[in-house]
């Protein structure tokens, strides 16, 4: 990237590292070393060119139709690369920048020196893609009438890496710039849904349970095969301009357009129904096909598709999505949606040690591992800052650590949800006591960074959940409540947040909780039914809290009652029609308690 300056005639090459604000970008000097900030408007970005990337390995175009991935050796620690001066010399500049080591796909890229020193010379270099675009009537070539809103077009160079963060292939995608598409003209509908997590999990549970197999594969240019109902027209890609002043008339799906991922789902889920799978009417990113005793589940997520059953029925329905699209086989499900899996004789387990490592190495700086054995002090409090600790100078470091922290809880650790519930509380201003306490549990991650959930094949209950609230723990009286529900032994769904309204009692609390966890087994009832699969009914909830046992079990209306909101009486509704029950137990035995620093 060039860098000009009214100020200043001549044009630095440097490195652009991201933005500061809306109208300052962060930019690394080459000559210097230093990162400096400078306007927006007074930048020249060069796209196409990669200087410091001498031997960035030609990209795959498998933009406009389906191609073989190329193969890439993994990389080890003990390979010994070789670089020039100049280019590692840039490498280190931009690790300085960033505080970053160099990663595989970094090393493999140096190491090979006989690629095109551009990604657009390396798509010049092929000269048989573009056609199979047009071949895969992708576009056409139309001159856009007078008035056309031309949406532009780019190259995206994407590194695709394994389970194990080693380089699986290099590949180049020719995508659309959506941005500039305008709504009602170029599309109207975009909403494309995709498996919930807490979905996988409970289909992972039940694939426990009953001893079944699973399989996963990859649906290639997933996009190109939806048709595009709208018009669209785009300019032509960077090193395939023909000089005519045409442009692409689009006909199918392409990635970067706003409907591509809602065009492309109606295409799966038409072609589904029509080879006699069902789809759910509770999420419909499910699919079941039954033949006598024997049956197979289909989560979808993008083009990527889950497989859950008996083996010989996968192998259906595999070939039934193979003989319409270019698939790869993934075989058994390892890895997906950031969660790891492994199949034991025991059952399965689900973890994110390696993204969790990744946490670690990214924020290693700011905390010193020791054993901690709660992801927060006993001595925190939920409190906004005070004038005791500074504020944060640069609070977008604290979002990224809760970010980077909140993934791992909504996925596989629900250990740190409340922790994380408290400490997001505070992310418009946050202060060093708090960024504080966002490393302590980064200690607590480093030691606990392999603990995963097992799914047992020998549990034999239904799904059960668990209820419980911490009155009054937050600042304005607001209480924190928290629900989990298990299945084969294993958690498949939980929540820990802090209650919408101020309750008046802790029996108040426990009783907006436990309406929370009625609502999301109904859900989960909702799933057995759709599906056709067999359950016992009433599913048991516990709760440690008599009083709040008796306002479930009764339709109890008094002075210290009268004020709840109605919604909260929903679970009177699923103890009514004996969909669920109501069992005490012991404090010590809850496993659901949203204490700050409970594991």
């Amino acid at each position: 990237m060039d860098r000009t300056s009214p100020a200043a005639p001549c044009r630095n090459e440097t490195i652009y590292l991201g933005a500061d604000s809306p109208s300052i970008v962060k930019l690394l000097d080459i000559q210097s070393g230093r990162v400096i900030r400078h306007h927006f408007k007074d930048c020249d970005f060069c796209h196409n060119l990669y200087p410091l990337w001498p031997s960035l390995p030609s990209p795959i175009l498998n933009a406009m139709g389906p191609v073989e991935p190329t193969r890439v050796p993994d990389l080890t620690a003990s390979e010994n690369i070789t670089v020039n001066t100049k280019v590692h010399h840039h490498l280190e500049l931009m690790r300085m920048a960033h505080n970053e080591p160099l990663s595989p796909e970094t090393l493999h890229a140096l190491r090979d020196k006989h690629k095109p020193p551009t990604l657009h010379k390396s798509i010049l270099k092929s000269n048989t893609t573009h056609a199979q675009q047009h071949d895969s009537q992708t576009y056409s070539y139309a001159f856009a009438p007078d008035g056309a809103n031309i949406i532009g077009s780019k190259w995206v160079h994407k590194i695709k890496l394994n389970t194990d963060g080693s380089v699986e292939r290099f590949k180049a995608r020719l995508v659309a710039q959506g941005y500039t598409q305008r709504f009602g003209f170029d599309y109207a509908e975009t909403h494309s849904p995709v498996m919930r997590s807490a979905t996988f999990r409970w289909l992972l549970a039940l694939t426990a349970l009953n001893c079944w197999s699973t399989r996963m594969l990859d649906i290639s240019s997933a996009y190109l095969y939806g048709e595009l109902e709208d018009l669209v027209y785009m300019k032509q890609p960077p090193g395939h301009d023909d000089g005519s002043g045409r442009v692409y008339k689009l006909k199918k799906g392409l990635y970067g357009l706003k409907q591509a991922g809602r065009i492309w789902y109606i295409n799966l889920v038409t072609y589904l129904k029509s080879q006699g799978y069902v789809q759910s009417n509770a999420y419909p990113c499910v699919f079941y096909k039954t033949l006598g005793t024997e049956r197979v589940f289909l989560a979808i997520y993008v083009d990527n598709i889950c497989f859950f059953g008996h083996q010989c029925m996968i192998d259906a329905a595999f070939n039934d999505i193979k003989s319409a699209f270019k698939v790869r086989d993934l075989g058994p499900i390892t890895y997906t949606i950031g969660i790891q899996v492994e199949h034991m004789p025991s059952g399965i387990f689900i973890h994110q040690s390696k993204y969790i490592k990744e946490i670690l190495a990214r924020f290693s700086k700011y905390f010193t591992p020791y054993p901690i054995s709660v992801p927060l002090p006993t001595s925190f409090k939920s409190e906004p800052s005070t004038e005791t600790f500074a504020l944060m100078p640069d609070p977008k470091m604290y979002l990224e650590a809760i970010g980077c922290l909140n993934y791992a809880a909504i996925n596989t650790r629900p250990d740190l949800s409340t922790a994380v519930s408290y400490l997001s509380i505070f992310s418009s201003k946050p202060s060093t006591e708090h960024w504080d306490y966002l490393m302590h549990m980064h200690c607590y991650l480093n030691g606990t960074k392999d603990h995963s959930i097992s799914y047992s094949n020998s549990g034999n209950l239904p799904p059960h959940g668990f209820a419980d609230a911490a009155y009054n723990v937050h600042s304005g009286a607001k209480s924190q409540l928290g629900y989990l529900v298990l299945l084969a032994d294993g958690a498949i769904s939980w929540k820990s947040m802090k209650t919408p309204i101020v309750p008046l009692s802790s029996t108040e609390a426990e009783y907006m909780s436990i309406s929370e966890l009625g609502r999301e087994i109904q859900s989960f009832i909702n799933l057995y039914t759709a599906l056709d699969i067999p359950i016992i009914m009433p599913l048991t909830l516990f709760e440690d809290n008599m009083s709040t046992i008796h306002q479930c079990n009764n339709d109890m209306f008094s002075h210290r009652s009268k004020h709840i909101n109605v919604r909260y009486h929903y679970i009177r509704e699923l103890v009514n029609t004996k969909q669920v029950t109501i069992t005490f137990i012991k404090t010590a035995n809850q496993l659901a308690t949203p204490s700050a620093s409970t594991a």
